[in-house]
């Protein structure tokens, strides 16, 4: 997806999370960046980040930032990945709702491992360490093994460049 419709797209996400803060029991405490926000959802206070999908936040490299205030909830479109803070996917259809740290899609089933969700999945799973990458990786070719450590070890290191703006 280009940068600019990545970006509208982020827009009406943010738009249309706003739109539900009430149903959802969520103020807005404080505006931290364009797409950051201090919010308490139910009584918990949460450091809000707006993305398309919760994969953007291992393709963004934000896992990898080491602020004063981390990122410890997500607002995006779709859930496709196993992350290790709260995700709100306010999407249609079945990966609509809220996640629990390291709660996998609710689509989601092992049989699904070829598919593109699947290799997000997979690839989420082996960054945060809830599976171990010798086990979950055994029953692959050599070669989709090869390319799912590549892929890895991609994500574990910083993007070249400057680093994303919250």
């Amino acid at each position: 997806m280009k940068q600019k419709d990545w970006e509208r797209r982020r827009q009406g996400i943010l738009y249309g999370w706003r739109i539900q803060l009430l149903s959802r029991e969520t103020t807005i405490e404080e505006q931290l960046g364009k797409f950051t926000f201090a919010v308490t959802m139910r009584g918990e206070p949460y450091i809000a980040h707006v993305l398309v999908n919760s994969f953007d936040f291992y393709e963004r490299r934000l896992h990898l930032r080491r602020d004063e205030r981390p990122i410890t909830l997500l607002i995006c479109d779709q859930h496709d990945t196993c992350v290790s803070v709260h995700v709100e996917a306010l999407g249609l259809g079945q990966t609509r709702g809220s996640y629990e740290p390291y709660q996998l899609p609710a689509v989601y089933t092992p049989e699904k491992r070829g598919t593109a969700l699947g290799a997000k999945v997979l690839l989420g799973q082996l960054l945060k360490g809830t599976v171990h990458s010798d086990e979950a990786l055994a029953h692959l070719a050599p070669s989709t093994r090869a390319k799912y450590l590549a892929r890895m070890v991609k994500y574990l290191k910083q993007a070249p460049g400057r680093t994303p703006s919250l």
